[in-house]
């Protein structure tokens, strides 16, 4: 008995992507027919018949295909009455992607610019260019332009593309490198050209970091950058004590946790940029004042009796946890910033929040131990005693300990964290 024939979608290749709207030329090829009688070819879209013919070529023409995926196949009908289908072939319609709009170019070292922009309509990658010249296409909404020289003036553009199209240039955006003040950026495989995620050891004697050009030493006082892409979670162990100029966590799909008995030490002035997730379960130590900025997740989760400096929330989320954690003296938070007491245990110490945005309080049964809590919107100060409803007191020697209870104050912008 003869092997029966085949029949195979031959236009368009399998993964070919169109232009929105598509005209598309679908054409089908028949082989082996080893003295069969070929009685009709059939040719569909997603299923849905569009054409077909008794005799070759077996072809057909989509039109007005709209942004989407489609699947085209043939069936094969012989000797009056045996039918067969061919494979699958799925192929993509896209809209041109869009001109991209927002980038900005911020200096955060002397060899190091950060480059963010706005998400372009059907873009699935973006193009950046340095002084007219493309130097990186990654798939995210922002680079870490490493290894450029001090007081030195860069500008950058992006072109967002896409499978069929890349779309103008954006305007540019440009930065001066400061004079002084380097970063280094974490590496934890220097078998690997430039920085990588994973985990590994922060000390001043393990070469773990990235300056741009190699795989170098820890030093104090530069910026310290994590993360690249990898949608992982890493744990970087500090092991001596050590003391960046600030820190940077990049958005990963990941959390990056600072863990080790040595200190975390805070220079005055700093800042903690989190556009991902960070967990602190190191101890922070010294008595200067920084900030979280960025719209990422920043978790404490340590004991840090070193530590007696101001912290700032200008942007996203800080959440002190366990009963072991000390609040620092002052904490301000911004305008569209929370601070989210949360606790495992029933005690959490504090001395002063500023609360200038929504906040979160633990469950009912947390405490929280203090002097007072200020809100500064609109600039009244709203101390324990004002509100019997929000707070219960009881005494234990000198110290007052205040009792969270619902319901909570009208015009108090708490909400409860269960």
């Amino acid at each position: 008995m003869a092997s029966p024939p085949a029949i195979t979608i031959s236009s368009p290749l399998a993964g070919a992507a169109f232009a929105a709207p598509a005209n598309v030329n679908l054409a089908a090829a028949v082989s082996g027919t080893n003295g069969h009688t070929i009685d009709l070819v059939q040719l569909f879209n997603n299923g849905s018949l569009v054409g077909q013919s008794a005799t070759p070529p077996y072809t057909n023409t989509v039109t007005g295909l709209a942004a989407g995926s489609y699947a085209l196949s043939a069936r094969l009908f012989y000797d009056s009455g045996l039918a067969l289908d061919s494979s699958v072939v799925n192929i993509l319609v896209q809209n041109p992607a869009a001109v991209l709009q927002n980038v900005v170019a911020t200096a955060l070292a002397s060899n190091l610019i950060n480059v963010t922009w706005s998400s372009a309509a059907n873009a699935t990658a973006y193009i950046l260019s340095r002084d007219g010249s493309p130097i990186a296409r990654v798939p995210d909404l922002g680079y870490a332009d490493f290894g450029l020289s001090a007081n030195s003036n860069y500008c950058y553009s992006v072109v967002a593309t896409n499978l069929i199209s890349s779309s103008s240039a954006s305007a540019s955006s440009c930065a001066t490198t400061p004079a002084t003040g380097g970063a280094l950026a974490w590496d934890a495989n220097s078998s690997l050209t430039g920085q990588q995620d994973g985990s590994g050891n922060w000390s001043s004697n393990s070469a773990t970091w990235w300056n741009g050009s190699a795989t170098v030493n820890w030093a104090d006082n530069n910026l310290a950058v994590f993360g690249v892409n990898t949608a992982t979670n890493c744990t970087v162990t500090i092991t001596n004590d050590v003391t960046p100029a600030g820190m940077v966590v990049n958005s990963t799909g990941g959390t990056y946790t600072l863990t080790g008995d040595s200190n975390l030490v805070v220079v005055d002035n700093s800042t903690i940029t989190v556009d991902g997730n960070a967990v602190i379960t190191a101890p922070l130590a010294g008595t200067a004042n920084f900030t979280k900025a960025g719209p990422g997740t920043l978790v404490l989760n340590n004991s840090s009796p070193s530590f007696n400096g101001t912290l700032s929330v200008n942007a996203g989320t800080l959440e002190c946890k366990t009963g072991r954690t000390q609040v620092p003296p002052a904490t301000a938070l911004a305008p569209m910033a929370s601070f989210a007491l949360v606790t495992t245990a029933h005690r959490i110490t504090a001395r002063r929040l500023l609360l200038m945005a929504e906040v979160s309080i633990p469950p009912t049964d947390s405490i929280l131990r203090g002097n007072h809590i200020q809100r500064e919107q609109p600039h009244v100060e709203h101390r324990t005693d004002d509100h019997p409803q929000l707070w219960s007191q009881r005494r234990r020697g000198n110290v007052a300990d205040r009792h969270f209870r619902r319901p909570v104050c009208p015009g108090c912008r708490f909400r409860f964290n269960d």
